[in-house]
């Protein structure tokens, strides 16, 4: 099973990535995969992961997501992502 993701703000941070697809791995979630991708493309761990609030879609999620550089996790922006399954 996988979800597609869309950066729908501050992909300048992410220095152009602005959607890609996840396979979701047994037991983990949606936002966790992206957040995987994200660090793994792009060396920005995760701070802080915010979800907007929910709208109708189930299969339609919105996230604000606080990424930082390097071990203390120095913030380095934020970013809004949807995710759809």
């Amino acid at each position: 099973m996988g979800a597609r993701f869309v950066v729908t703000s501050g992909a300048e941070l992410l220095k152009g990535m602005t959607c890609g697809r996840v396979q979701l791995p047994k037991g983990e979630t949606p936002i966790d995969s992206v957040v995987r991708r994200i660090h793994r493309e792009t060396g920005l761990r995760l701070v802080n992961v915010k979800q907007d609030t929910a709208g109708e879609d189930a299969a339609v999620s919105h996230y604000e997501i606080l990424l930082g550089r390097g071990r203390a996790k120095a913030v380095a922006g934020a970013i809004r992502v949807t995710i759809t399954l």
